[in-house]
């Protein structure tokens, strides 16, 4: 959470933003959906999260709202990301869950923008990190999920927006330059890895039951326990073990949610492998 003189200082420099104070500390997502349900209450059409280790370009937000006006049917829609100290080189343009690996990959990342990812499009989930949700979306779909640490609640809500009808969209109009995990220390902190670990696995037991065995086998393989023990990263091997274990440790109690949670496979969109999608770590 924010220290205690951030309150006070966000208050003198700019008196006209709300902020609230929320004890005890609910994690990432509870602070979210604290001030997603005040914005609602306050009649709020759209409801727009950004991380705020961001730089936004002027026209980040009203792309977004204009994409949303044209399309009444679209939930949630997101930005064109790229890295904060390298703007040419794209971090997130959409995302893609592979069928075959059980692997969700963004979109265009690492690649460099020369124009491959200009176009509107639907996709299977957008990140967080500046996400435009309807209030009527919102409504009908819920909050976003607080069991995650952070990580993947953001492609958790966009899956349960496709389940009640909602559109997913990638706007490349809404630009932004994102420093990255700044928040977990930097993405190959042991923070980082726990997190990602715990909610990566989470995510699947939730929504997809069928590929969980292919995720975990991906997770291990690919992702990290094996692939820091070739490094000789203790840290972050026993980060890996922790995360799975916070995994295990919440199963039991999701076990009932996730019988009636499970998505229909999104046969209707691609295999993100053609393009340059690797896990951002």
């Amino acid at each position: 959470g924010s220290k205690r003189s951030c309150m006070e200082e966000v208050r003198g420099r700019f008196p006209h933003v709300l902020t609230r104070r929320i004890e005890p500390n609910r994690g990432f997502m509870g602070g979210c959906n604290v001030g997603i349900r005040e914005a609602l209450d306050a009649g709020a059409k759209y409801v727009w999260l950004l991380n705020n280790d961001t730089v936004v370009e002027p026209s980040a937000l009203s792309a977004l709202v204009r994409e949303a006006e044209a399309d009444p049917r679209c939930g949630i829609l997101g930005s064109k990301i790229f890295y904060y100290g390298e703007r040419e080189i794209l971090q997130h343009a959409g995302g893609a869950l592979d069928l075959e690996t059980g692997r969700l990959s963004h979109l265009g990342f690492l690649c460099r923008d020369e124009g491959r990812f200009d176009r509107v499009e639907e996709v299977f989930y957008v990140t967080g990190c500046s996400m435009l949700a309807r209030a009527a979306m919102i409504r009908e779909v819920g909050l976003m999920e607080e069991i995650y640490v952070f990580y993947f609640d953001d492609i958790d809500w966009c899956v349960r927006a496709r389940r009640k009808g909602w559109g997913v969209k990638y706007v490349p109009g809404s630009v932004l330059y994102h420093k990255l995990s700044t928040v977990a220390g930097g993405i190959r902190s042991p923070a980082y890895v726990y997190a990602y670990s715990r909610s990566y696995l989470l995510f699947f037991l939730l929504n997809y039951p069928a590929l969980f065995p292919r995720a975990l086998l991906s997770w291990w393989v690919r992702d990290f326990p094996l692939r820091f023990l070739r490094e000789r990263n203790a840290a972050n091997v026993a980060a890996s073990c922790r995360g799975l274990a916070g995994m295990v440790a919440v199963a039991p109690r999701l076990a009932w949610r996730a019988l009636g949670r499970r998505a229909p496979l999104p046969e209707d969109y691609p295999s993100p492998r053609p393009r340059n999608t690797l896990t951002a770590l």
